[in-house]
């Protein structure tokens, strides 16, 4: 019985220094696990946020635009206010992050559906046709390549308004592709785009919807987290042109002047906006001669 007894005491506390043993491992790995997401979290780009997101993280909160706002209808990736007298958005906005652009690309969907969120109802595909209009996006298809959902609800057609084909594949062309590329230099922009209506007699298309023909259109980007905190607004007529995009750049606030809207409202950040709406430095964004020229050699005329 002596003899059991020193057995079993000795297998014991071999037994009891496996299980110690394999604790420590256990513990090593966690701690080596948890030091590595550490180093990950460092390194992460949280540019990929949703701009409410972001705004808590940030404290700089950027209120959706301020206009007629007859009807706000919020999307996953952007939001609009839908016009229903001139059956199109009174402006689109949304954020774009470098991260956004350098994300995998999703497919091109291509095809135009109702907006079913737009309680009036939207247009219709069948609004455009044989119009001489092409169904021109507000929220580009290349800015929502990144989220699936995005690019399906960037084709509703409360995202459409009309534009000649020469204006829509040239310059709104031009000017989408150089946004895309100065948000992979300046890490996070904040877009705004619509129609513009300078008369009261305007041009309709449409046998079931009477969508207004706009006599322009606008575009205004926010930069305010770069190092040069900057922004620049677009008026170009709907029609095409031959003409540098730097003739047709306005300051935000002439914009708004204009379009009677107010772009980048903000709790926190209201006079740093205000200071950067009022001011327009075209020599802070980097405009493409090669982008330029392609247009006027092949786009304008396809």
């Amino acid at each position: 019985m002596a003899k059991f007894k020193t057995n079993h005491g000795s297998s014991e506390k071999k037994g009891s220094f496996t299980l110690s043993s394999r604790l420590l491992i256990l513990l090593a790995v966690m701690l080596f696990a948890m030091w590595n997401l550490f180093q990950v979290l460092q390194d992460y780009d949280f540019s990929d946020l949703d701009s409410e997101e972001k705004s808590r993280k940030t404290k700089t909160q950027i209120l959706l635009p301020e206009g007629k706002n007859k009807e706000l209808i919020k999307h996953h990736k952007f939001s609009l206010s839908y016009d229903e007298e001139s059956e199109q958005a009174e402006w689109v906005y949304y954020s774009l992050s470098q991260a956004n652009m350098l994300a995998p690309k999703v497919p091109r969907y291509d095809y135009f559906n109702p907006d079913p969120k737009v309680s009036t109802k939207s247009a219709v595909h069948s609004d455009y046709s044989h119009s001489g209009y092409t169904r021109g996006h507000l929220v580009p298809a290349g800015d929502m390549s990144f989220h699936k959902q995005g690019m399906k609800e960037c084709f509703y057609m409360s995202n459409m308004s009309p534009q000649p084909k020469a204006f829509n594949n040239g310059i709104w062309k031009e000017l989408e592709e150089l946004v895309r590329e100065w948000v992979i230099e300046e890490k996070i922009l904040h877009i705004c785009a619509g129609p513009v209506f300078y008369n009261s007699d305007r041009k309709t298309i449409g046998k079931k919807n009477k969508i207004h023909v706009p006599d322009a259109f606008f575009k205004v980007i926010l930069d305010h987290r770069g190092t040069e905190k900057k922004a620049i607004g677009f008026i170009i007529p709907n029609e095409k042109s031959d003409k540098q995009l730097k003739y047709y750049a306005k300051s935000v606030n002439e914009i708004e002047d204009i379009t009677g809207i107010d772009f980048f409202p903000s709790k926190t950040h209201a006079d740093l906006f205000e200071e950067l709406e009022s001011q327009l430095d075209v020599g802070l964004w980097k405009f493409s001669k090669h982008k330029y020229q392609l247009r006027v050699d092949k786009w304008n005329n396809q």
